[in-house]
């Protein structure tokens, strides 16, 4: 590690990456992170990346690498497959210092079929399958697209970037890319990304997408913008869409209160160390020749590039303390997916339960014929964005409101409602939660996730103990926290069944 860090540190300086009141060490558990070496400010900078140093298609452009984006493919999986291309250059590559440095983000698209099966129930496993099916396709159709313009500069290089050597690319930028600009969009940024991640409870914000960009490959809309959620109490029709369907960026109003309780709760630290600013935020930065110890002593004042990406402190930091940024608000799914790690007590953790159980259980209670009936209503009244999608419950085992809105539509409202969403609105806004949980409404959804927990993977006896399969860890430590989120909502269905019960005998 000593090693790599040495290099790593040689071409940052190469390269005009520059950092103020900061080193990096290397540690046996946390890697390669950066550590402050004095009293840091709110608003000071610590690290500037200029733009020359960033990976990003702008600066890996080819011939080859333009006629991929006149071919239509998309700029994140051309990007992918330029930084495999560096990777395979070895040391041949300009930015070889920063990439030998890198650690392999194991993510379960590298993951094989007998691994991934350990994560049945989550949907985790069937995502990577899906997602690594759809890597393997667009690389094939790049190469079909580089041979048929053999000659172009830099195809001879892309050309010979194998499907494992894309794959690992796409790991990389999951794991690490931050956004830069509009130009650059998202991009690997040597420096910033050796800040070390956690989690982050913010205040709630009126509008999600005001969080601060996430260093993840999600940010420029690879996998669709249509998971966005609206904010609870919204006008319109995005009040029907309360929370994600698994796959949104940002955990919902009703994800984030559960997340602060938690943290309250836990004694959790909420706050985040520093914050990127991206090319679009870039003002010029001057200090002083410092007198840290442990920093290299300059001669003068050093001034970053105009156009640099720089990290920001977002609060007071003593000498001495690692500093971090936040991932943002995902789940452990999300994490193990972009980042390769499930996190004990994540404020932000949740689970999805899918349509098919949900929709059985309906089925069940209702009848086919019923609930046919009653599917197709549904859909001639406009609310097919709650069909055929799964539901978000959080860390708490809250089930999220339009799940609620469903069952209440599906179940107990009269034909005119179904017509009408002014009186879906009424009725949400005037019911409290714990009488959703009660009646039919209760019974489906304990009957819903009663059978999806059977659906997750059962570890052996023998697999409780210390295990040298990694990734088989990292599955338990998922399918444990899901397991544990849906005993929360069992338990809160049946206790409001009881009170109910209780109510209805006194009568």
């Amino acid at each position: 590690m000593e090693t790599r860090l040495r290099a790593l540190l040689l071409w940052m300086k190469r390269n005009g990456v520059l950092f103020k009141g900061v080193r990096v060490e290397a540690h046996p558990t946390l890697g390669l992170h950066v550590v402050a070496t004095e009293q840091l400010s709110e608003g000071q900078i610590v690290i500037a990346v200029p733009e020359s140093a960033v990976l990003s298609l702008r600066t890996l452009r080819s011939a080859a690498i333009e006629a991929l984006i006149d071919g239509g493919f998309a700029p994140h999986a051309v990007l992918k497959l330029a930084v495999a291309r560096e990777n395979a250059l070895g040391c041949h590559s300009r930015h070889y210092g920063y990439l030998q440095s890198l650690e392999r983000a194991d993510l379960p698209i590298v993951w094989a079929d007998d691994e991934l099966r350990h994560l049945a129930g989550t949907g985790r496993d069937e995502a990577a399958r899906r997602y690594r099916r759809e890597l393997l396709d667009v690389h094939a159709r790049m190469m079909e697209c580089l041979e048929a313009r053999r000659g172009l500069a830099g195809s001879d290089a892309l050309l010979r970037v194998t499907c494992e050597e894309y794959l690992l690319a796409a790991t990389q930028l999951m794991s690490r890319a931050f956004f830069v600009d509009e130009r650059h969009g998202d991009a690997l940024v040597p420096g910033a990304d050796l800040l070390n991640h956690k989690a982050a409870v913010g205040p709630l914000r009126p509008d999600p997408q005001a969080d601060e960009a996430h260093d993840e490959e999600g940010e420029e809309g690879e996998e669709g913008e249509e998971g966005e959620e609206g904010e609870e109490g919204e006008e319109g029709e995005d009040f029907f869409e309360l929370e994600d369907n698994g796959d949104a960026k940002h955990a919902s109003r009703m994800q984030r209160e559960a997340a602060l309780a938690v943290a309250e709760e836990s004694g959790m630290d909420p706050s985040v160390d520093c914050a990127l600013h991206n090319l679009e935020r870039s003002r010029p930065m001057v200090w002083e020749e410092s007198e840290s110890e442990g920093e290299e002593s300059r001669e003068g004042e050093e001034t970053a590039p105009e156009r640099s990406v720089f990290m920001v402190m977002m609060r007071v930091a003593p000498p001495g303390r690692p500093l971090y940024i936040t991932y943002g608000d995902l789940s452990n799914g999300r994490l193990l997916e972009s980042y390769g790690f499930a996190m004990d007590k994540n404020p932000y953790d949740s689970a999805t339960l899918p349509w098919p159980p949900l929709k059985a259980a309906i089925v069940c209670q209702l009848g086919a014929k019923a609930s046919a009936q009653r599917e197709r209503a549904l859909r001639q009244g406009g609310w097919d964005s709650l069909l055929d999608r799964g539901y978000v419950v959080d860390v708490l085992g809250n089930p999220p409101p339009a799940l609620r809105l469903l069952l209440w539509l599906y179940l107990e409202a009269g034909s005119e409602v179904v017509e009408g969403k002014s009186e879906a609105r009424n009725f949400l806004d005037g019911t409290p939660h714990a009488q959703l949980h009660t009646g039919s409404i209760g019974a489906v959804l304990l009957a819903a996730v009663r059978s999806h927990m059977a659906a997750y993977s059962r570890f052996t006896s023998s697999s409780n103990e210390a295990s040298a399969n990694a990734r088989e860890e990292r599955a338990r430590e998922l399918v444990a926290g899901e397991l544990r989120i849906w005993q929360r909502t069992v338990q809160l269905l049946s206790a409001a069944g009881k009170q109910n019960e209780k109510k209805r005998k006194r009568r």
